[in-house]
This record gives C-alpha cells, structure tokens and sequence, in this order.
C-alpha cells in the first residue's frame, strides 16, 4: 500500500471490505466471489513497519563492495593456465 497516513490506508482497507460485502449479496450468476475480509489492525500494522523499515534498513544496511568484472572466458583460462605454469619454467 502506497497511502501516506494511517487513516488514508484505514479508509482503502475498509473499502475493500465493503466490497467484498457487496460480491457476497450479489447473485451468483458465475463462480463465487472467493475473497475473504481482510484484517484492518493486521494489515495497519504490516503497514507501519513496511513504512519504517526503509528508513532503518537503509541506514543498518552497509553499501556492499562493487565486484570486479570478470574477463571473457579465453582470457580468463589463459591468465589460470599461466598462474598454474610460467611459460619459462620447464
């Protein structure tokens, strides 16, 4: 949920359970509605950790290293055979 406050999400959490109310009183002309109720205080409160964590997780997280690129597969196989060997040696 994208909602800036509490009470905006509140309100969208409620109207979709008004909804799901609403396809319970229809007729069932086709499949039945399986949607259940949702959980207001359950989903607010998933709501207002997923809405501080960025903030904390942000700042605990460190910046991992940048990795170094890998050489194409021929140059790479060259450069192992020559760590194994140098061309010198006999």
């Amino acid at each position: 949920m994208r909602e800036r406050s509490e009470s905006a999400a509140r309100a969208v959490i409620e109207d979709f359970n008004e909804r799901v109310r609403a396809s319970w009183r229809q007729s069932f002309a086709g499949l039945p509605v399986q949607a259940q109720l949702a959980d207001v205080d359950r989903l607010l409160e998933h709501w207002r950790t997923e809405r501080a964590a960025p903030e904390t997780a942000a700042e605990a997280t460190p910046q991992p290293a940048p990795e170094q690129p890998r050489p194409p597969g021929f140059v790479r196989r060259a450069l192992l055979r020559l760590a194994r060997k140098p061309p010198w040696s006999t």
